[in-house]
């Protein structure tokens, strides 16, 4: 072929080949996305300033025979809705998981929208538990504690700072995977040190405040997850504690108002 003739020709089809080769290359290949990092968990730090005061709250708690004080208890935050404070005036004698451990707890519980407060009495004399339903007028008594109902129980339970009639209050806060101490803080005129626990082998965490003369505890505020899967913030708080104080008359003895019917029933 005519030299002149193939460079014409190479020259006219030089881009169309390059054209068709074009659409057939492989791509080049994009990097590889970098795994994503996940955020660093911060490890629980065990402060021995922190243990130790933990020690000593454990051992002052201990001492306890009985005790006399306010309390307040509220669901404050969390992904779990929150609720107003319950108030209760609380006396308590014993250890809680002893037999003869009586109590006696006046709350005042918050009203529902667009309802009133409610208040109810709730305690054990040792022998006997009971609850006093003012709004009924009904008073509830029977050695079952299931006498006091499900609002009796749920009071009993949940507005009593439990710590101070444990044989052991202070075990799983000591034995926690984490104890961080922070600042000083006052809680009802009372300057307290403050120490942040991580419990070991439970998903909870709680700020603890404790009195810095007598190392009892006046407020705890708890992390923890509910039942739904939702997360749960409550706010404890302790106030005009006595301790082993003096009676006149048997606070724990069950008396029956004027104009209330008593029942063996149990309440609702």
């Amino acid at each position: 072929m005519n030299p002149l003739r193939t460079f014409i020709l190479s020259f006219l089809i030089l881009p169309f080949a390059s054209v068709a080769f074009g659409q057939h290359e492989k791509p080049a290949d994009k990097p590889a996305d970098e795994p994503k990092k996940e955020p660093a968990v911060k490890e629980p730090v065990k402060d021995p300033k922190a243990v130790d005061i933990l020690k000593a709250a454990d051992e002052a708690t201990k001492k306890i025979e009985s005790v006399r004080y306010k309390a307040s208890f509220a669901r404050v935050g969390g992904t779990a809705p929150s609720r107003p404070a319950t108030e209760a005036t609380i006396v308590a004698s014993g250890e809680s998981d002893s037999a003869g451990f009586k109590f006696r707890i006046t709350a005042k519980l918050p009203a529902a929208e667009g309802g009133t407060a409610t208040e109810f009495t709730v305690g054990s004399d040792g022998d006997t538990f009971y609850l006093v339903d003012p709004q009924k007028k009904i008073v509830y008594e029977d050695i079952d504690s299931a006498v006091m109902g499900r609002t009796g129980q749920q009071i009993s339970r949940g507005i009593a700072m439990a710590e101070f009639t444990h044989p052991t209050p202070f075990t799983d806060e000591i034995n926690g995977s984490g104890a961080e101490l922070q600042a000083s803080e006052s809680v009802g005129g009372v300057e307290c040190d403050v120490v942040h626990v991580t419990y070991a082998n439970v998903p909870q965490d709680a700020v603890w405040y404790f009195g810095k003369k007598d190392h009892l505890p006046r407020r705890v505020v708890r992390n923890s997850p509910t039942a739904d899967g939702s997360q749960s913030k409550t706010d404890q708080i302790v106030t005009d504690l006595t301790v082993d104080p003096k009676f006149t008359d048997d606070p724990f003895k069950l008396v029956v108002p004027e104009g209330f019917t008593k029942s063996d029933d149990f309440a609702p």
